[in-house]
């Protein structure tokens, strides 16, 4: 589990997204027995180009593609680690004159690439998550 935010820019068919997610990748009462290679906790900061395929109708299929950059911690230091990312989404646009609402859901596959020490058994992963967007 975990908290992601997104700031969505572009009102036509290409956008661009910034967002951001932390998660723990641990039960606290395991210790390290239990640590992933993506540490005891995983930040993951990026930016993204987007499209999205039905801009004037009320269901969204969203494609992003960018890159970013991942925070491994550790019990024994943390690492950075560049990832290129891709995610496909879908919304649901509410039918508000004043207020872009939409409630939707996605999957971001992330790839390592360049890495700190501290970072280089980090591997391929995907954050699955639900949202509400609301925009002006």
């Amino acid at each position: 589990m975990g908290l992601g935010v997104a700031a969505d820019f572009g009102r036509g068919t290409v956008g661009a997204r910034i967002s951001a997610a932390w998660m723990r990748a641990e039960r606290p009462d395991e210790g390290d027995a239990s640590v992933t290679s993506a540490g005891s906790g995983l930040a993951h900061y990026t930016g993204e180009l987007t499209l999205d395929f039905n801009k004037r109708g009320p269901v969204h299929p969203v494609l992003g593609m960018g890159f970013g950059i991942a925070r491994v911690s550790k019990s024994t230091g943390g690492g950075n680690a560049g990832v290129g990312v891709a995610r496909l989404a879908l919304e649901y646009s509410v039918g508000l004159e004043d207020a872009d609402v939409r409630i939707g859901g996605g999957i971001t596959g992330a790839l390592p690439g360049p890495s700190d020490r501290e970072a280089a058994d980090l591997r391929a992963y995907a954050i699955v998550g639900a949202h509400v967007a609301i925009g002006f």
